[in-house]
């Protein structure tokens, strides 16, 4: 019989639930997400604002994620709407314009991954790190968010690392 402790699969499934009671309580359009509020459904105030104003961008332009021709402009765009600093963009850089080199920078998943693969690093020798991987880090940091969504360990000794 496997055992599965509380933690991990809490992490894993709250924005499971968050997001089914978004899609299933709004419409799945921009034009839904963008006046809704989202804290009504168990999404902090912070995120609430992102996803909102980042679906009021979409509506007022539809052709928003077709614009940024380079990953660097598209996370500037993207930095410029209230709520979304460089973590939000790279992740939504990943997600919606599948950009293959995003990477968030200073993601505490990223280094209690690296931290599981036996790798303790700051958040600026990840950043370092991580250019071995271009131009495939997005791929490298879906890697390393499951390692980190598996493994105990790894939060241990990232704990270590800070003190």
């Amino acid at each position: 019989m496997v055992s599965i402790s509380p933690s991990p699969t809490r992490s894993v499934t709250r924005p499971c639930i968050v997001a089914h009671k978004i899609f299933a309580t709004y419409s799945t359009r921009s034009s839904g997400l963008a006046g809704a509020d989202l804290t009504e459904v168990g999404v902090i105030q912070s995120r609430a604002v992102a996803i909102s104003t980042l679906a009021q961008a979409v509506v007022a332009n539809p052709s928003f994620f077709d614009q940024p021709t380079t990953l660097d402009k598209a996370i500037e765009v993207l930095c410029q709407l209230k709520g979304i600093g460089p973590w939000t963009a790279h992740y939504v850089a990943t997600r919606a314009l599948q950009a293959p080199d995003a990477f968030p920078p200073g993601d505490v998943g990223l280094l209690r991954g690296m931290a599981a693969l036996g790798e303790l690093l700051t958040k600026a020798e990840l950043q370092e790190y991580s250019t071995r991987w271009q131009p495939w880090r997005a791929y490298a940091a879906m890697q390393l968010w499951a390692v980190d969504s598996q493994s105990e360990p790894a939060i241990e000794s990232l704990v270590q690392m800070v003190i």
